[in-house]
């Protein structure tokens, strides 16, 4: 009896040992486990995200702002009429200059024979400093010197009418004019035929006889700039350059 155990149990054991190794095993219920895949995908650990390429802002191009070119300011010009009345202008002809700073241009001369109106168009700057020069067929000279015509006499106010009588008592005078500022001005003269009847000089008393000569000064009188001069009976005239400051 014992002998049939042990060979029963001997069998047993060579039954397990002659069993197929990869069947899978079962439990007692009969429910097969799977054994889960040690291969399972797995997302890759490395994940490329997609960063955004930056796109570059491009700058709005700068248009170069020409550069202006200056405007040439005109200079302002001015016309000078002369109106002249009178008996004493005889074909005359007048020659203006302009003087500043002991400098004396010539503007140009103009005649109450062929140049109708008298007029001079300069620079508005150079009217301060003018004056004129008279000239006449039977000539016109103040004591050897040229003749000018006055633009004040001394004492009389601008803007104030003068006769002949007081420009023939008038001792000193100005021929140069103060000048403007306006684009047009017009200047009144007067020309007068005079009998100059001379004082007899003191050193022998003789007395040269009268004499016709004209008295050419600015009526009614306008405003004037320089120094005061000497006349000769209400006559002013001059040599070189005058002081028109």
């Amino acid at each position: 009896m014992r002998a049939t155990v042990v060979l029963t149990a001997a069998l047993l054991a060579l039954a397990g040992c002659g069993g197929d190794p990869a069947a899978p095993s079962t439990s007692g219920s009969g429910t097969t486990t799977p054994t889960p895949s040690s291969s399972s995908a797995s997302p890759s650990a490395s994940t490329t995200s997609s960063t955004p390429t930056s796109t570059a802002t491009s700058s709005p191009t700068r248009t170069a702002t020409p550069t202006a070119t200056p405007t040439a300011t005109p200079t302002p010009m001015t016309t000078v009429r002369i109106s002249i009345s009178g008996t004493g202008c005889r074909d005359c002809i007048l020659v203006a200059f302009t003087t500043a700073g002991g400098v004396t241009r010539s503007l140009g001369s103009q005649s109450q024979l062929s140049d109708w109106p008298l007029e001079w168009r300069v620079p508005t700057s150079m009217t301060r400093g003018m004056w004129w020069r008279y000239q006449d067929l039977s000539g016109a000279d103040v004591d050897g010197k040229r003749m000018v015509v006055v633009m004040q006499y001394q004492g009389v106010a601008v803007g104030a009418a003068v006769s002949d009588s007081t420009a023939y008592a008038s001792t000193a005078a100005r021929m140069c004019w103060a000048g403007t500022t306006a684009s047009r001005v017009t200047i009144a003269v007067r020309a007068s035929l005079w009998m100059i009847t001379p004082t007899p000089t003191p050193t022998d008393g003789s007395d040269p006889g009268a004499y016709d000569s004209q008295l050419v000064y600015a009526d009614p009188t306008v405003a004037s700039v320089g120094a005061w001069l000497p006349t000769s009976y209400g006559r002013l005239g001059v040599t070189g350059t005058p002081g028109c400051g």
